[in-house]
């Protein structure tokens, strides 16, 4: 990406449910050894990554039918 608007943000979901909302423009200036976006454990998976304005409604669901409201 060649540029990064104050106004995104990365949404990061896992298998076991674990939500982060960093801001895009953390993005811009990565390390030579890369740009850790979420320090997932080991027994879990990060699953997807989608960039939102932040103000989006985001619901999660689960295999067995459950749902939840990401804020």
């Amino acid at each position: 990406m060649k540029e990064f608007p104050e106004d995104k943000y990365v949404m990061l979901f896992s298998k076991q449910g674990y939500v982060k909302r960093p801001p895009w423009l953390e993005f811009s200036h990565p390390r030579i050894n890369g740009i850790i976006a979420a320090e997932v454990p080991e027994d879990d998976l990060l699953l997807e990554a989608q960039i939102t304005a932040g103000n989006n409604d985001v619901i999660l669901g689960t295999y067995l039918g459950k749902a939840f409201e990401v804020q």
